[in-house]
């Protein structure tokens, strides 16, 4: 399901009455919140050729081996 990602640079937050969860990242990333839950894109892999939405075109940013791009994360 499509949703609004937006741009993120350094954090992106939800909040409650009593609660905020905030989620920094170290690399501009899309994001979006739906329904109490913090969705980041790591990746973008579309495998369909025809997203019937205007784009013809795959989607699959691979590194130079041919591999999908993988991402390192510190905790």
């Amino acid at each position: 399901m499509a949703r609004n990602y937006y741009p993120i640079t350094s954090a992106i937050a939800m909040r409650d009455k009593n609660l905020q969860v905030t989620l920094m990242n170290d690399r501009a990333q899309g994001g979006t919140v739906y329904n109490s839950t913090i969705e980041i894109m790591q990746n973008r892999r579309q495998t369909q050729f025809d997203t019937f939405e205007g784009f013809n075109e795959l989607l699959s940013e691979m590194d130079s081996q041919g591999h999908g791009l993988k991402t390192n994360v510190e905790y």
